[in-house]
């Protein structure tokens, strides 16, 4: 198949964390009465010091809350929970995988709380796949109107309604980074009837808007936060004609005015993964891009494409040094995403796949549309097993996720099966009473499942 080649790449690896050795400490000689005179007023003065940081510190955050700070400011003081489910694919590398431990349910696995209760009116269902982020639960009613729910006990801590223009279905997780969540809505604009969609952030701190823009005529793919910036795929009608613009846009955080925009040639529905340097997108054209991200242009600088010759509606997954696409063919690829997009590796599931891979302890996990499951060793995408569900997997109504050595995959016949990471072994499975709306997420001790029935499900883990 044939490759566009630009220039290479240096191959990246995922970020590790430096550590120090810890100095031993000296000993400490007695202190005289002049002695601890002087004492007293060096810890008086280093406590001025101290005060005055953390001063500052606060400043920059109430800045960075009323939109004021920069995209870089923002990943500074606003970092994504680390233990959270922080949007689709668990955050901008699309790993789908969470840090918490995982235990078996056991038999009879069942809801330890749901949202809304069975007595709630129609007008409290929820549509929004699940985020989480510091013991929250995040999801939407079909009016648009955000929702943070308590982690553990299923009890609404607040809301934040739609503002004028912005009131849709959110069919797509919302993204969370420390200080800000974003949520896509789609609706019918009352002036002419005709589609449209809408992104607006809401500060976590305050629980307010803090801005809205319009996303075209339709939300393409669920947005993603990395670094201070959103990114969001979208479908706009070009005035005048029946023709198209398809583009990722991203939006600074502090300043959504002037954002980056970079167009295809087709539609992007499947979420941009980004590591805050490069960004990777899929397309309806058959290719996977690489990008570099250039913040003092607030544009994107194409580095590499990779035709893989077939649609592309499963997000990318970055990890163990290469970036993973799944294709409509069936196709499963490993990237080596310095060297202009090598093929490292290719394996066929034998149905088509829209459902984003997960990656976890050196394992890609892809699900087919026929319901077979299949793990591959990550780094030679050797195969290590295959089990059949006997139900679609299809992104609309089903996905995967992570955590430890189990994973989930909610089918499209309602069912969320825990399987064994290393065997595929099912270990639980629960039924729910109508099929899942989009992917599920993992966090704060459960996996949540927002389901068509209008509710949010808990199920322990």
């Amino acid at each position: 198949m044939p490759r566009r080649r630009p220039r290479p790449r240096s191959a990246a690896t995922d970020p590790a964390r430096p550590r120090s050795a810890a100095a031993r400490p000296a000993p400490v000689a007695p202190l005289g009465r002049v002695g601890r005179r002087v004492q007293r007023t060096v810890v008086f003065a280093a406590g001025g010091f101290i005060a005055a940081g953390l001063i500052a510190a606060g400043l920059i955050v109430l800045l960075h809350g009323s939109g004021g700070g920069t995209g870089s400011s923002s990943a500074d003081v606003c970092p994504a929970d680390p233990d959270g489910w922080n949007g689709a694919g668990a955050g901008p590398l699309h790993r789908g995988t969470s840090t918490q431990s995982a235990h078996d349910p056991g038999g009879g696995w069942a809801p330890a709380w749901t949202f809304p209760a069975a007595a709630a009116r129609a007008a409290a269902a929820v549509s929004a796949p699940p985020s989480e982020a510091h013991g929250l639960v995040f999801t939407a009613r079909d009016d648009g109107t955000l929702l943070a729910i308590d982690a553990r006990t299923g009890r609404l801590r607040w809301s934040s309604p739609a503002a004028r223009g912005e009131a849709g279905r959110a069919l797509v997780p919302a993204a969370l980074d420390g200080c800000t969540v974003v949520l896509a809505t789609s609706f019918t604009d009352p002036a002419d009837g005709t589609p449209a969609g809408a992104l607006r952030a809401v500060d976590l701190g305050t629980h307010q808007r803090r801005w809205g823009v319009a996303a075209g005529d339709e939300v393409g793919s669920a947005p993603e936060i990395s670094h201070g910036v959103v990114f969001v795929g979208i479908g706009a009608r070009k005035p005048g004609t029946l023709d198209r613009d398809w583009l990722v846009d991203g939006f600074n955080l502090a300043d959504p005015s002037g954002p980056f925009r970079q167009r295809f040639q087709a539609a992007v529905i499947a979420s941009v993964a980004t590591d805050g340097t490069r960004l990777w997108a899929a397309s309806f054209d058959d290719s996977v891009y690489a990008f570099a991200i250039e913040p003092s242009s607030r544009s994107l600088r194409q580095l590499w494409s990779f035709t893989t010759g077939t649609i592309i509606s499963a997000s990318p997954v970055i990890g163990d040094g290469l970036v993973y696409v799944a294709g409509d063919d069936g196709s499963v690829v490993a990237l080596d995403p310095g060297r202009s997009g090598a093929e490292r590796w290719r394996q066929d599931v034998g149905s088509p796949v829209d459902v984003s891979p997960v990656l976890d302890a050196g394992t890609l996990v892809a699900a087919g549309r026929d319901g077979r499951v299949h793990a591959y060793d990550a780094a030679t995408g050797q195969p290590r097993w295959t089990v059949g569900l006997h139900a679609q997997v299809k992104g609309s109504s089903g996905g995967l996720a992570a955590a430890a050595d189990r994973v989930v995959v909610c089918d499209s016949a309602g069912i969320v099966h825990l399987l064994d990471l290393a065997t595929g072994a099912e270990h639980a499975s629960w039924t729910a009473p109508a099929v899942p709306r989009g992917t599920p997420a993992i966090a704060a001790g459960f996996v949540y499942v927002t389901v068509a029935d209008g509710r949010l499900y808990a199920l322990p883990l």
